[in-house]
């Protein structure tokens, strides 16, 4: 049985020509909205593939066990807008997550006390979406702190011994990308 925390990837299954578990023999997929395609609450949704060797009446039972009566309309109308969205122009959608993405990049390998990971550079197949990145004479714990402070108020997705993650996510906007880029970048200097 093959059941993949797909959480990061949910983009994957609006787009062509992006791998996911679910093209790779995958049972059942657990997807978060929140994470890559830009959902504001925390909800995750579950695949359970036409081939499954997990029973339609097993898994149902296993949702039925999850499943809440007090559900919230407003989480339930997020992630169904962004499934809407997500369907309707997914592959756009992504593609300009992309460019944001790549312009964070740019923007963040021309400051000469930041450190970014170019994919291209080093001949990696990454996530177009996934920025990560450093600033000289900090570590990445220090960083971290210093991006969630009140005044900067940017979260990472993600942080290392090597670095922070930001995910750009399809429904940003581009002042929040350029917020993004101005609040790290003045925290370099």
């Amino acid at each position: 049985m093959y059941v993949m925390d797909e959480a990061h990837g949910a983009f994957g299954y609006f787009c062509e020509g992006i791998e996911t578990a679910m093209n790779n023999g995958a049972d059942m997929v657990c997807l978060s909205a929140h994470k890559s395609i830009g959902g504001m609450w925390g909800k995750s949704f579950i695949l359970n593939s036409k081939t499954s060797r997990i029973s339609d009446k097993k898994f149902m039972s296993a949702v039925d066990c999850m499943v809440t009566t007090s559900m919230s309309m407003g989480s339930l109308a997020d992630l169904e807008s962004v499934i809407m969205a997500m369907a309707e122009n997914g592959h756009e959608l992504f593609r300009e997550a992309g460019r944001k993405a790549n312009k964070v990049r740019e923007a963040f390998l021309m400051h000469p006390k930041m450190m970014c990971l170019n994919p291209k550079e080093l001949g990696l197949v990454c996530d177009p979406t996934k920025v990560t990145f450093g600033i000289n004479g900090l570590d990445s714990h220090e960083l971290d702190v210093l991006l969630k402070h009140p005044n900067v108020n940017i979260r990472t997705e993600i942080t290392s011994i090597n670095g922070v993650v930001a995910i750009i996510n399809p429904m940003m906007t581009e002042a929040e990308v350029d917020t993004l880029i101005s609040r790290v970048t003045n925290l370099a200097d």
